[in-house]
Order: C-alpha cells, then sequence, then structure tokens
C-alpha cells in the first residue's frame, strides 16, 4: 500500500510539472486578448501551428493514444497479464489521458473553432467520461486482478472482520453490529455517490465516535487504538455492499458509452490531423 502511495504522489509531482511547465512558459500569450496575440514575440511559438504550441498538441496526442492503447490492450490479452496489475496499468492509463488532454488544451491556446472545436469538445467529454468511470471503479470491490466481488464476497470478509474485532475487543457480535449501526442503503446511482462522499467526509466524526462508544464499554485503552480502525474498515465494507449494485450498474452503462465517445474522439483527430497537413502544418518535419 505504501508503495502504491509512492508512485501515486511520483506521478502527480510529474504531471504538475509536464503541466505547468508549458503554461508558465506561455502564461502571458494565452492571457492576452485574441486580437493582440498575433503581435506578440511568443506568438510565433505558442500559435497552435508553433513550434511549442503544435508539439504540445502532438504530445499531447501521442499520450492519449498510448494511454487508451496499453490500457486496452493490458485488459484483453492473456499474454499481458504477467506485466503488472491491471490497477496499475490504469493509474498510467489515467496519467496520460489526463496529461495529454491539458497539452492539447494548451495547443488550442483557449481558442476553438471549426473541427479543432469538435475534435477538442469530443476529447473533452471523453476526459469528463473517464473520471466519472473511475471514480465508480475506485468503489466498487475488486481482487488483484480486477475481478468485482459480489455482495456474498463482501458478507465474508465482514463476517471475519466482526470475528476478529469481537476477539480484540470482548463486545458480543450484536454489540459490534450496534455500534456500525447507520449506514443506509442506496438503491440509485447518485445515491450510491452521494453516500460515498459523505462518507470521506465523516470519518473523522466516526473515529471519535468509535473511540468514545469503546471506552463507555470498557474496552482497554490499547486495544481501542487497533479496534477504531478496524471499525472504520468494517463501515466502508457495509457501505461497500449497499452500494455496490447502483455502482455495477453505473459501471456498465458507463463502459458501453465510453468506447463510442472515445472513438468519436478519435474520428475528430484524424479529421483535424488531416486538415492540419493538407494546409501544411506538419511541425518540424
Amino acid at each position: 500500500m505504501e508503495k502504491t502511495s509512492h508512485r501515486s504522489v511520483l506521478l502527480v509531482v510529474l504531471w504538475l510539472a509536464l503541466a505547468v511547465y508549458p503554461l508558465i512558459e506561455g502564461y502571458g500569450y494565452y492571457m492576452a486578448p485574441l486580437q493582440e496575440r498575433a503581435y506578440m514575440p511568443a506568438h510565433t511559438h505558442f500559435r497552435p501551428s508553433g513550434l511549442i504550441g503544435q508539439g504540445l498538441g502532438i504530445i499531447g496526442s501521442l499520450m492519449m493514444i498510448v494511454g487508451v492503447s496499453s490500457y486496452m490492450i493490458r485488459k484483453r490479452s492473456a499474454a499481458m497479464q504477467r506485466f503488472g496489475k491491471l490497477r496499475t496499468w490504469l493509474t498510467f492509463h489515467i496519467f496520460l489521458c489526463t496529461l495529454g488532454p491539458f497539452l492539447v488544451l494548451l495547443h488550442t491556446t483557449f481558442k476553438f473553432g471549426n473541427v479543432a472545436s469538435i475534435s477538442f469538445w469530443s476529447m473533452a467529454v471523453v476526459v469528463a467520461s473517464g473520471i466519472f468511470g473511475r471514480y465508480v471503479y475506485v468503489h466498487i470491490p475488486k481482487t488483484t486482478n480486477g475481478q468485482f466481488y459480489s455482495a456474498n464476497d463482501i458478507i465474508r470478509a465482514q463476517a471475519a472482520l466482526g470475528q476478529r474485532l469481537g476477539d480484540m475487543t470482548g463486545l458480543g457480535q450484536p454489540e459490534i453490529a450496534r455500534l456500525l449501526a447507520g449506514v443506509p442503503a442506496a438503491n440509485s446511482i447518485p445515491g450510491a455517490m452521494a453516500q460515498t462522499l459523505r462518507f470521506q467526509w465523516s470519518k473523522r466524526g466516526l473515529k471519535d465516535r468509535f473511540r468514545g462508544q469503546l471506552l463507555e464499554r470498557g474496552v482497554a485503552t490499547e486495544q481501542i487504538g487497533e479496534a477504531v480502525p478496524l471499525l472504520l474498515h468494517q463501515v466502508e465494507l457495509q457501505l461497500r455492499r449497499q452500494t455496490l449494485g447502483p455502482f455495477v450498474r453505473a459501471f456498465g452503462y458507463w463502459h458501453v458509452l465510453h468506447i463510442p465517445l472515445a472513438l468519436v474522439m478519435l474520428a475528430a483527430f484524424l479529421i483535424h490531423i488531416a486538415v492540419a497537413i493538407a494546409f501544411g502544418y506538419t511541425w518540424i518535419l
């Protein structure tokens, strides 16, 4: 878990470095009124057809192509399954497919029109769809191979964790169940999303509540320190079970829509590239 956390922090820092540097370099140009940009020295390099501007568009597009294709190959090819966990490839996919669109945004210099606008907005819809899909995917419990748990799998995990809590605190299972009471069922996708957000916001309050309740029941202080994280995890498992159905449905809807949207984006990109080449914008080639 610690290794995964370090990798995520490193990717965030790398993402910010690669995104912020060109933004800072061209900030004055990007913020200038459109009618004034053509008279600025930076226009030669930062305009969409300039050395830097067009380079950002090409690099950003290649990032998205590599991010999408590599993840699809890893996900669908049995031969690739030995090359890292699917979760790692998904992280790499998200890194490239969020940084790439940002570089493409800089390529446009925040000016959209004609075929380029279709290409950009189709990309924006795909990115937004991907963020939603990632949110849903994270909140569906999975094995290390990416297979979804069933409700029965979660119930078994809850039972094992409940037994561990009982042995640790000396409390009976009915008493532990009363400590965990209060997670309502979620039958809709918006309701499931609202509940997961509410859980993240209420973690600190739940920890304080559990400490107080365990003290009231005479549990030793050293055991409370170990029991509180387990109780919090038990609440999370209960929440995962309650929201499993809506999130699985949402992921199914997302999966049906995301790939066609990505294909529309790809078609718009290809048309945009063909038009650029037809007008002689071939970058350094």
